[in-house]
């Protein structure tokens, strides 16, 4: 790492630290029309002021976890972490109910407060996790496993319907998105170390490259294409209620994007909320897909998707500009050798 890059972090560390610390002065000293209310010391047990319950749709690696950090440390809010309520959904229909439920993505919320940093990030909100003050909203953060279990089953709709039922509330479903050729290209990164934090690809790597075993870009395309496929037909039945949030646009203006969440979910916008998100949210998203090379075919099939899928239209013209520079360098184009 250069000279540079280490003075860069250390000055992003402290221009972090210090916008938490003035969030954390605001949490002291607000009054409630401010920040509503200081978080109690014990763990939520109140559900009688429950109004909507939230799950995420959308794929792993696209910016889930920190978006779920952002609702679950707002004061009126639970939101666990990768509890995967679907998947767990008949063990409380058979026994415990809407109570049991709820206890148990408390306790998930509750231990996020030593951290949520598995991604290489630091997503921890420690004054509100498991904690809320006249509690509205609860749900779970589960992208990539919400996704697979309403496409596991027949009746997709049927099955949030199970949930609406047992949680005695509408269900919200928060949709997730990353830039397409961003998220085949961590997928890839992320296949070849196996998950470990942090080690996405640093040198140019052929996307369809046989040097691994990795499963080749055709076939994550189409992966993603079936789910993208999936998400906006359920969608398109007007019996979802959902609100499609985009990586990039949080990135870029974090404060936006956590008031449209909050006008989403009924939540009341607090400016010591809104100092620790500022204090989290990095300005700019990761773009992994300029450290690895492109192959025309995989670009025109991803155009494709972008074409078909509404929500993805706006990405379309940054794969055609690929398409193009691939055309120009003999069907191949890797961003990270532009000059």
């Amino acid at each position: 790492m250069s000279n540079d890059a280490r003075v860069m972090g250390t000055f992003r560390e402290m221009v972090s630290a210090l916008t938490i610390a003035t969030a954390l002065l605001l949490l002291s000293s607000a009054s409630e029309d401010e920040y509503c209310e200081p978080p109690p010391n014990a763990i939520a047990k109140d559900y009688g002021n429950l109004q909507y319950f939230v799950i995420f749709l959308g794929f792993p690696h696209s910016g889930g976890t920190i978006m779920g950090a952002i609702i679950d440390a707002h004061p009126h809010v639970i939101l666990s972490n990768e509890y995967n309520v679907l998947e767990e959904l008949p063990k409380f229909l058979h026994a415990g109910g809407r109570a049991a439920l709820f206890s148990a993505l408390v306790q998930n919320s509750y231990k996020q407060r030593n951290g949520r940093s598995h991604t290489g990030y630091d997503y921890t909100f420690p004054q509100y996790s498991g904690r809320a003050a006249n509690m509205t909203v609860v749900g779970d953060k589960k992208c990539g496993g919400t996704t697979k279990a309403l496409m596991g089953t027949r009746e997709p709709l049927q099955l949030l319907h199970k949930l609406r039922d047992l949680a005695q509330l509408p269900v919200k479903v928060l949709v997730k998105i990353r830039d397409p050729l961003d998220q085949i290209a961590t997928n890839r990164a992320r296949e070849k170390t196996k998950g470990h934090v942090g080690n996405y690809t640093k040198q140019c790597t052929c996307v369809n490259g046989s040097a691994t075993h990795r499963k080749p870009a055709g076939y994550l395309i189409a992966e993603l294409a079936k789910k993208h496929k999936f998400i906006e037909s359920l969608i398109d039945t007007g019996e979802m209620d959902a609100l499609v949030v985009h990586h990039d646009d949080l990135t870029d203006n974090p404060v936006a994007e956590t008031r449209r969440t909050n006008e989403w979910l009924s939540l009341k916008n607090c400016p010591a909320h809104e100092a620790l998100v500022r204090g989290k949210v990095h300005r700019s998203a990761r773009r992994a897909s300029v450290s690895v090379e492109w192959i025309s075919q995989d670009l025109a099939s991803l155009r494709a998707l972008c074409e078909r899928v509404a929500y993805l239209t706006r990405y379309v013209l940054r794969v055609e500009y690929y398409q193009h520079m691939a055309a120009q360098s003999g069907g191949r184009y890797c961003p990270c050798r532009d000059d």
